[in-house]
């Protein structure tokens, strides 16, 4: 078989999935597109939010990514302010303290998302902004800004 005949069957029988290989495509070329920003800009924890974000609201029509991206955004947007500000105004330096802070922090958020499906991610950033800061030693705030903008550039690049 030669190689023009190969081609030509292959496309034969990918035909019927050409909606789901630009799928394929346009996801992968958005969690790569992601990760490229996050290292040559140099972003803390280099892309580890971005390129999930990127993967995460990416759908299958354009329109359908800018609707998931927008849901995404406004749900760490919400959760990034008040997993900060918990975290800033009730110190916990012991692992008792944290769990006592990361509740405060999930319960209103979780409730937030079940009246408000826009919500579904603040729950989630809220405990990363809080996990994340004590791992890597930064502060809440300085947390809740970098999953703010790995969050951003991920939505960005799918959209």
């Amino acid at each position: 078989m030669t190689i023009g005949a190969a081609w030509t069957r292959a496309r034969a029988r990918l035909s019927p999935y050409r909606a789901q290989l630009r799928f394929c495509l346009r996801m992968t070329a958005a969690a790569l597109l992601a990760f490229a920003l996050a290292q040559i800009w140099n972003i803390p924890l280099n892309g580890l939010w971005a390129v999930p974000t990127a993967v995460v609201v990416t759908q299958m029509s354009v329109g359908g990514s800018l609707h998931a991206t927008t849901e995404y955004l406004l749900g760490t947007i919400d959760g990034a302010i008040y997993a900060a500000t918990i975290g800033v105004l009730i110190p916990h330096p012991t692992t008792l303290g944290l769990a006592g802070v990361l509740a405060l922090t999930i319960a209103p958020l979780a409730f937030a998302a079940a009246v408000n499906p826009s919500f579904r991610s603040a729950p989630f950033t809220g405990a990363i902004v809080l996990l994340i800061a004590g791992q890597v030693g930064e502060g809440p705030i300085e947390s809740a800004l970098y999953r703010l903008l790995e969050v951003a550039l991920g939505g960005g690049v799918a959209g």
